[in-house]
């Protein structure tokens, strides 16, 4: 204990990449993939979309985000619906869209994705392939923190057990 800090397992555990010091639930939030999580609650649309389109779709899905994605489902960025009400008839999506906005990648798991948003204020995170920029879906802070839950719950259903 003196040398490692813990114990001598602990450490060859560690060395594989499995740090067991935060407990079974921190374990479990980095073996489960977000993806678990993702909605398909949001809007999405072309960049050839009018505003009114744009506004329509977003009032009748009751969001105030929508993304912008190409035929193929590739992610362009985001819109959020202040900038569409207060824009111009002729401007287009692009140049209102927020190019750069926090993204989680498709592949990771609830640890990170929590980590992913941390910094984040708004509706919804998209989760995209970062590699192709293929749009998956949809997070929002309340499903990673209904994950966080679920996960420790059954955790602690396994500790009882």
């Amino acid at each position: 204990n003196e040398f490692f800090g813990f114990s001598f397992f602990d450490q060859q555990l560690l060395d594989r990449g499995i740090d067991i010091r935060q407990g079974r639930d921190h374990l479990q939030m980095s073996e489960t993939p977000v993806q678990h999580y993702v909605s398909q609650h949001y809007v999405a649309v072309n960049v050839d979309r009018s505003l009114a389109e744009v506004l329509e779709a977003m009032v009748n899905a009751k969001v105030t985000e929508a993304y912008i994605v190409d035929t193929s489902t590739r992610f362009s960025g985001k819109l959020l619906l202040h900038d569409v009400l207060l824009a111009e008839d002729n401007v287009l999506l692009t140049d209102l869209s927020v190019l750069d906005p926090i993204t989680i990648n498709h592949d990771a798991s609830i640890s990170q994705a929590i980590k992913d948003a941390s910094n984040f204020i708004g509706e919804s995170i998209p989760v995209i392939n970062h590699q192709s920029r293929d749009f998956l879906g949809v997070v929002t802070e309340a499903d990673l923190f209904q994950a966080y839950l679920a996960i420790q719950s059954q955790m602690r259903h396994l500790e009882k057990n």
